[in-house]
């Protein structure tokens, strides 16, 4: 999985925060097991809550300096079919 950054946050790239670990969960329940755990002694960026593309989503940043991405994705209807 990859991300542009653009505007402000471009600017505060170093190596070391440019990637990120993402992790797809089964449940909302995963979800937030896992960011309660690795969120002790870290940075939470943005808390596990709904998104518009019908994730539970968060991000945070470890004790460690490694970068978390956790999402659920809930059913997508016909866009979760294969072809």
């Amino acid at each position: 999985m990859a991300s542009d950054v653009v505007g402000t946050d471009a600017e505060s790239i170093i190596e070391g925060n440019n990637v990120y670990t993402y992790i797809n969960e089964e449940s909302k329940e995963a979800v937030d097991s896992v960011f309660e755990k690795l969120k002790v002694g870290g940075r939470v960026v943005s808390p596990p809550a709904a998104t518009p593309w019908g994730g539970y989503f968060c991000e945070l940043v470890d004790k460690f300096g490694t970068s978390w991405i956790i999402n659920y994705q809930e059913d997508l209807g016909p866009l979760s079919r294969r072809p």
